[in-house]
Order: C-alpha cells, then structure tokens, then sequence
C-alpha cells in the first residue's frame, strides 16, 4: 500500500495539468512494476486513491496499537518510551502460515547451507522463535507506518491523541458504510425484484432494523478504544 501511494503522490506531483479539486486527477504511467504488458497503464481516481490507501494504513494502525495498549503487555506510556522510530521491515516471507522478515529466512537458509543447523528440531525453533518475535514486530511496523502517515519522528501525547481521534471517526465512517451497504438490499429495485413482496424480502434476509452487521463491527472496535 505504500509503495502503490508513493507511486501515486510522485506522479501527481509531475502532472502538469490539475484539474479541480471536485474531480480526480487521471494520468498515464509505464507498466513497469505495474504489469506486465508493453502497454502504458492510466490512474483513474487519484485523489480518492490516496484517500483510500490511507484510510487502510490508518486503520491497521490503529488496530494494532490499540489492541496491544488493552493487553496485559502493552501501555500507553510505553509508546512515548522514544524505543519507537519511522525505520520499519519492509520485506516479509510467508513462512509456513507465519509472516516473518526476509532477511531471517535468508538467514535460516544460509545456517542450514553452512551447516550450523543440522537438524529439523533446530528449524522448528528458529520457527517458534519467529512466532514468539512477531507480535513486537507487528507493534513496531504499525507505529513506524503511523509515523510515516503523519509525517513524524516519534510518537507525543499530541500524536496519539490524533491518532485517536481519525481512528474513531473512521470507525464511525465504516459503520456508516456498513448500513449504507446493507440498505441497499431493501431499496434497490433490482436487487428486491426477486422478492414478489416485502415480506417474503424480510422472510429470505430479515428485517434491516434487526441487522446487527454493523452494531458487532462497532462494539468490537469501540471497545478496543476504551483504554
């Protein structure tokens, strides 16, 4: 996701011509790394794609560090410490189910080419190991990706309490989104034309008053607020 915003926000600073803000700016790129064809590639929607994007970090952001400030490990405090900074593992390798850095999977590699280990006892605790490492990564990537969105060095009082607030109004807009989505059962006509009455609808998928999608969503994540 990042790369892909880098991508975009480069090439939006190159355009040339900028149309209004009330309509996204569209432009053509080389397929490189993009796919693979000869063919150039057109960018629609820019703006509302680095919306998007950002809108993703930042709820994986705040997923993360608001799960761990509930656990028994984790505090608030610990995240003003200065032991959190922008540098982040880039590269990671599924790795039997576990997502673990690259660079330690090429050094597991190079262990067993060299012999250092020499039994699959000793590769399942290089397994174990990684495992027990990965929450503190996953910590430290998602507040290095905080401190890219909001451009800064380390995490203040002042950061997190923003991170707080866009967190719960994003919350708030994904519930929003979530009921405007289910809505769309009971009012669009093609998607009710296969219902010869409403209460055949409310039969087959219930009523939308007692659809509890988006209440589950918000308990969940509200309730990782209330720290």
């Amino acid at each position: 996701i990042i790369a892909a915003l880098h991508l975009i926000e480069k090439k939006r600073s190159e355009a040339k011509d900028i149309e209004t803000e009330s309509k996204s700016i569209n432009f053509e790129v080389s397929s490189e790394n993009i796919e693979n064809s000869s063919r150039d590639v057109r960018l629609l929607k820019i703006n509302k794609s680095i919306k998007g994007y950002r809108e993703m970090l930042l709820f994986y952001c705040g997923s993360v560090i608001f799960s761990w400030i509930k656990s028994e490990t984790g505090s608030k405090e610990a995240l003003f410490s200065g032991s959190f900074t922008k540098e982040r593992i880039q590269d990671w390798i599924n790795f039997g189910g576990h997502i673990v850095p690259e660079q330690s999977v090429y050094e597991l590699i190079g262990k067993i080419e060299n012999g250092e280990l020499i039994s699959w006892d000793e590769v399942h605790l290089f397994t174990e190991k990684q495992l027990f490492l990965y929450p503190g990564r996953k910590l430290s990537h998602a507040v290095a990706v905080l401190l890219y969105l909001y451009d800064e060095e380390t995490v203040s009082e002042r950061v997190f309490r923003k991170l707080e607030n866009d967190y719960r109004n994003l919350l708030n807009d994904v519930v929003y989104q979530i009921r405007k989505s289910r809505k769309k059962d009971y009012d669009d006509d093609f998607r009710i034309a296969v219902y010869r009455n409403s209460e055949e609808l409310e039969s087959v998928i219930g009523k939308f008053e007692d659809d509890k999608v988006a209440d589950k969503f918000r308990e969940h994540f509200i309730d990782i607020l209330n720290i």
